[in-house]
């Protein structure tokens, strides 16, 4: 969502990150397509909606930049538990994964950024994305959230109902075809943005970004 020069907020064509056969995604696609959002669309602020699940498939996906199991866990330990596995020493900012650097707090944010290490060894940041989790904001459900703006004229009992509707069928969604799905997942973004994100200029949120 973009505010124009009047103050009018306008929504923005959804963004999807997938293949129509469903394929998963590789690690580096994940981070690259997240990395590419600020320079698309500037200043804006990027949130999602109870990331827990999003960070972990992002963690999980780092095995595909092949540096093996051992090496896999140890990283993903240290961005969860902030702390070495092995020392325990405690690992403060962020945790260099290859050419990537995460930092990540539940339920708060998750930082991601492209670096390049110089021949002097040290570290030079090519790009960066912050992303809010703004569960924090609503403390409910999203079926919950989307009914909340109802009253306010921000969202309409039908799209309550479907979200409702879908949100029962989700483990079902991979013998779905994705056409079905993407409504579901559209909406996201564009409703649990309004409230927090009021002032602000973007959000993202799963497979989908409102900006």
């Amino acid at each position: 969502m973009r505010r124009d020069e009047n103050g009018n907020w306008h929504e923005l064509p959804i963004e999807w990150l997938c293949y129509d056969d469903k394929r998963m995604l590789r690690g580096d696609e994940i981070l690259e397509w997240r990395l590419s959002l600020p320079e698309k669309y500037g200043s804006a602020i990027f949130g999602m909606f109870g990331m827990s699940y999003d960070a972990t498939q992002i963690l999980k996906a780092l095995k595909d930049l092949g540096r093996g199991k051992k090496w896999h866990y140890d990283k993903v330990y240290e961005i969860c538990k902030r702390e070495k596995p092995e020392t325990k020493h405690s690992v403060k900012g962020a945790v260099y994964c290859g050419l990537y650097a995460i930092d990540y707090i539940k339920g708060k944010r998750l930082v991601i950024k492209k670096i390049e290490t110089q021949p002097d060894g040290t570290v030079k940041v090519l790009k960066k994305i912050t992303i809010y989790d703004v569960f924090g904001f609503y403390q409910s459900s999203f079926a919950k959230v989307v009914e909340s703006l109802v009253p306010l004229g921000l969202a309409t009992q039908e799209e309550v109902e479907s979200i409702k509707r879908d949100k029962a069928r989700r483990e079902q969604f991979h013998q779905i075809p994705l056409d079905e799905v993407k409504p579901y997942t559209s909406l996201e973004p564009r409703r649990d943005c309004r409230r927090p994100f009021g002032l602000s200029h973007a959000a993202i949120s799963k497979s989908a970004i409102w900006a």
